[in-house]
């Protein structure tokens, strides 16, 4: 069990932004606090790796969406509208 239930935010400590994150995985685990996601993730500017507990409420709405398409990219290509080029 987790004795310090701190969360620190999704951020690359290298490059002093969030501009560049992709996260690989975010997923709830029998031992974290509640409300809190296991979150791994990536800098793609400078390819350093991520790790730690991050509070639900705390991960913004573009890195939701970056997760819903990596969870099911097929879903964006089955639309009618989509564009490959774009």
């Amino acid at each position: 069990m987790i004795q310090d239930p701190t969360a620190y935010p999704i951020w690359c400590d290298h490059c002093g932004t969030d501009a560049f994150i992709f996260i690989e995985s975010a997923r709830r685990r029998h031992w974290a606090p509640p409300e809190h996601l296991d979150v791994t993730y990536f800098c793609s500017a400078c390819n350093a790796c991520y790790g730690h507990l991050v509070k639900e409420w705390d991960i913004k709405a573009e890195f939701m969406a970056a997760i819903a398409v990596a969870v099911r990219p097929h879903a964006i290509a089955d639309r009618a509208d989509y564009d490959r080029a774009s």
